[in-house]
Protein backbone atom coordinates (compact mmCIF):
# COMPACT_ATOMS: atom_id res chain seq x y z
CA UNK A 1 0.00 0.00 0.00
CA UNK A 2 1.07 3.58 -0.48
CA UNK A 3 2.69 5.47 2.36
CA UNK A 4 -0.35 7.64 3.11
CA UNK A 5 -2.60 4.58 3.29
CA UNK A 6 -0.03 2.76 5.41
CA UNK A 7 0.06 5.64 7.87
CA UNK A 8 -3.72 5.63 8.08
CA UNK A 9 -3.69 1.86 8.66
CA UNK A 10 -1.16 2.25 11.48
CA UNK A 11 -3.25 4.97 13.13
CA UNK A 12 -6.40 2.87 12.83
CA UNK A 13 -4.59 -0.19 14.22
CA UNK A 14 -3.32 1.83 17.18
CA UNK A 15 -6.87 2.85 18.00
CA UNK A 16 -8.11 -0.76 17.72
CA UNK A 17 -10.26 -0.14 14.63
CA UNK A 18 -10.53 -2.93 12.05
CA UNK A 19 -9.45 -1.78 8.59
CA UNK A 20 -11.14 -3.03 5.43
CA UNK A 21 -10.44 -2.20 1.79
CA UNK A 22 -13.87 -1.69 0.20
CA UNK A 23 -14.17 -2.11 -3.57
CA UNK A 24 -17.32 -1.47 -5.60
CA UNK A 25 -17.00 -4.60 -7.75
CA UNK A 26 -14.32 -7.26 -8.07
CA UNK A 27 -13.85 -6.53 -11.79
CA UNK A 28 -12.62 -3.04 -10.94
CA UNK A 29 -9.89 -4.20 -8.60
CA UNK A 30 -7.58 -6.17 -10.86
CA UNK A 31 -7.49 -4.21 -14.09
CA UNK A 32 -4.35 -2.24 -13.47
CA UNK A 33 -2.57 -3.84 -10.53
CA UNK A 34 -0.85 -7.05 -9.55
CA UNK A 35 -3.37 -8.72 -7.25
CA UNK A 36 -0.87 -11.18 -5.80
CA UNK A 37 1.23 -8.29 -4.49
CA UNK A 38 -1.86 -6.51 -3.20
CA UNK A 39 -2.98 -9.68 -1.38
CA UNK A 40 0.41 -9.97 0.34
CA UNK A 41 0.32 -6.31 1.41
CA UNK A 42 -3.24 -6.57 2.70
CA UNK A 43 -2.46 -9.71 4.68
CA UNK A 44 0.75 -8.24 6.12
CA UNK A 45 -1.17 -5.13 7.21
CA UNK A 46 -4.10 -7.20 8.51
CA UNK A 47 -6.47 -5.35 6.20
CA UNK A 48 -9.73 -7.03 5.19
CA UNK A 49 -11.37 -6.96 1.77
CA UNK A 50 -15.01 -6.29 0.94
CA UNK A 51 -16.85 -6.11 -2.38
CA UNK A 52 -20.04 -4.04 -2.44
CA UNK A 53 -21.63 -5.55 -5.57
CA UNK A 54 -21.25 -8.42 -8.02
CA UNK A 55 -20.89 -12.16 -7.69
CA UNK A 56 -18.35 -11.85 -4.89
CA UNK A 57 -20.34 -9.39 -2.80
CA UNK A 58 -19.32 -9.50 0.87
CA UNK A 59 -16.14 -9.74 2.94
CA UNK A 60 -13.23 -11.95 1.92
CA UNK A 61 -9.80 -12.94 3.20
CA UNK A 62 -7.28 -11.31 0.83
CA UNK A 63 -5.06 -14.38 1.01
CA UNK A 64 -7.90 -16.85 0.50
CA UNK A 65 -8.95 -18.98 -2.44
CA UNK A 66 -11.51 -16.44 -3.69
CA UNK A 67 -8.83 -13.76 -4.01
CA UNK A 68 -6.45 -16.16 -5.77
CA UNK A 69 -9.10 -17.06 -8.34
CA UNK A 70 -9.97 -13.38 -8.71
CA UNK A 71 -6.32 -12.57 -9.44
CA UNK A 72 -6.20 -15.22 -12.17
CA UNK A 73 -9.46 -14.05 -13.74
CA UNK A 74 -8.38 -10.41 -13.64
CA UNK A 75 -5.16 -11.28 -15.43
CA UNK A 76 -7.09 -13.13 -18.11
CA UNK A 77 -9.50 -10.20 -18.50
CA UNK A 78 -6.58 -7.75 -18.88
CA UNK A 79 -5.10 -9.93 -21.65
CA UNK A 80 -8.50 -10.23 -23.35
CA UNK A 81 -9.01 -6.45 -23.31
CA UNK A 82 -5.50 -5.92 -24.65
CA UNK A 83 -6.03 -8.43 -27.48
CA UNK A 84 -9.35 -6.85 -28.44
CA UNK A 85 -7.78 -3.40 -28.47
CA UNK A 86 -4.92 -4.57 -30.70
CA UNK A 87 -7.36 -6.27 -33.09
CA UNK A 88 -9.42 -3.07 -33.23
CA UNK A 89 -6.34 -1.03 -34.07
CA UNK A 90 -5.36 -3.50 -36.79
CA UNK A 91 -8.87 -3.44 -38.25
CA UNK A 92 -8.92 0.37 -38.23
CA UNK A 93 -5.55 0.46 -40.06
CA UNK A 94 -6.89 -1.91 -42.76
CA UNK A 95 -10.03 0.18 -43.27
CA UNK A 96 -7.95 3.33 -43.39
CA UNK A 97 -5.60 1.79 -45.98
CA UNK A 98 -8.58 0.73 -48.12
CA UNK A 99 -9.85 4.32 -48.07
CA UNK A 100 -6.50 5.65 -49.32
CA UNK A 101 -5.02 6.78 -46.03
CA UNK A 102 -1.51 5.84 -44.99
Amino acid sequence: MRDATGSQVCLARASGVAVTLVVHEHKRLGRGIDLATLAEELKASEVGLEFLTGELQGQHDPSGVVFTVLAALSGMEREYIRDRTLKGHESARKVSALNGHK
